[in-house]
């Protein structure tokens, strides 16, 4: 009978695990068909536009285009994207390290309804951090950068 107790609580532990792991599925592929990829690239726009970001994005330079930033989440059915003219973004895999790959992420707690977030930019080749706050207002995102840190 102990058995019997034990092979059935198992089970029910089993299939509560599986539940979650189909709820965190829906719960990203909800993420992905509610938040439009456009208005994604437009909050990515207007946080590389930031004067504090744009120091660090190398326009000087060759390597500095494409601005490559490292895939994440956010990032999701994104590969590349004009950021202005003759120039333009490119998510790539963290892999293979270089020191040219950017890092940015945007958190927000409801990415249905994204109206205000939170965003930090980090660049290896300075090691700076830039970090702040994303908001819509008026149909217009307005970017507020809170620290802007070079260790």
């Amino acid at each position: 009978m102990k058995n019997i107790v034990l092979f059935l609580g198992f089970l029910f532990f089993m299939a509560c695990k599986e539940k979650q792991k189909a709820d965190n599925e829906v719960n990203k592929s909800k993420q992905d068909s509610c938040f439009e990829q456009v208005e994604k690239i437009n909050i990515i726009k207007e946080i590389l536009k930031t004067e504090n970001i744009q120091t660090y994005l190398h326009q000087e330079i060759k390597e500095g285009n494409p601005i490559r930033i490292i895939k994440n989440d956010f990032f999701i059915g994104i590969d590349s994207f004009a950021l202005e003219t003759n120039r333009y973004v490119k998510i790539v895999d963290s892999l293979p390290k270089n020191n040219l790959n950017l890092r940015l992420e945007i958190l927000s707690e409801d990415t249905c309804r994204f109206d205000l977030g939170k965003y930090m930019f980090y660049s290896p080749i300075e090691n700076a951090e830039v970090n702040g706050n994303i908001k819509l207002s008026d149909s217009v995102w307005v970017v507020t950068v809170n620290q802007d840190i070079e260790f």
